[in-house]
C-alpha cells in the first residue's frame, strides 16, 4: 500500500525542495536532496535520519543525481550558480567543480557510454552538456534547444545510450 504508515517526512532544509535522488552507498539505501537553502542534504529513508549537510552551494540547487565511477559512488548537483558540483557523499567532501554553462542548471543524469560514466547537464542555457567526470575536460555540447531545459533521462534504445530532455518549448528531444 503506497499510503502505509511507513512514510516518514525527512525535515531539516530551510527552503524549498527541488531535487531528490536515491543511491546506495556501503550497502544502505539514502536519499540526497537539494534546493533553495542552498544545501546537499544526505538522509537515511528507513529511520529518517538526517546523515549530513553538505554546503558549498552559492546559490539554489534545481537538479541532484547519483553515479559511480571507479567503485566510488558519487553525487552531482547543480542550480542557479550555474556549475555541476562533484560530491562524495561518504565524506562529504566537495570532489570537483564543473563550468560551462551560461544559466541555471535544473536537469541532471548519469548514463553509460563505451564502458564510461557520464553526466548530462541542462537547464536555461538551452543546452545540454555531456560530461566525463574522471576525466578533467571541457564538456561535449549536442546541438542545443529553443528554450529551457527542464528535464532530463537517459536511456538504451538498440544498444546506444540515449538522452531525452524537456523543455519550456513544449518538446522532447
Amino acid at each position: 500500500d503506497v499510503c502505509s504508515s511507513d512514510l516518514k517526512e525527512l525535515t531539516g532544509h530551510t527552503r524549498s525542495v527541488n531535487a531528490v535522488c536515491a543511491f546506495t552507498e556501503a550497502g544502505r539505501i539514502l536519499l540526497a536532496s537539494g534546493g533553495g537553502d542552498r544545501t546537499l542534504r544526505i538522509w537515511d529513508p528507513a529511520t529518517g535520519a538526517q546523515h549530513a549537510i553538505m554546503e558549498g552551494q552559492t546559490s539554489w540547487l534545481g537538479a541532484v543525481c547519483a553515479f559511480t565511477v571507479a567503485g566510488r559512488t558519487l553525487l552531482a548537483s547543480g542550480g542557479g550558480d550555474r556549475m555541476v558540483r562533484i560530491w562524495d557523499p561518504a565524506t562529504g567532501v566537495q570532489d570537483a567543480v564543473l563550468q560551462g554553462h551560461t544559466g541555471w542548471l535544473s536537469a541532471l543524469c548519469a548514463f553509460t557510454a563505451g564502458g564510461r560514466t557520464l553526466l548530462a547537464s541542462g537547464g536555461n542555457d538551452g543546452t545540454v552538456r555531456i560530461w566525463d567526470p574522471a576525466v578533467d575536460a571541457r564538456p561535449a555540447v549536442p546541438r542545443g534547444r529553443a528554450g529551457s531545459v527542464i528535464s532530463m533521462c537517459a536511456f538504451t534504445l538498440a544498444d546506444r545510450a540515449v538522452l531525452a530532455s524537456g523543455g519550456n518549448d513544449g518538446a522532447v528531444r
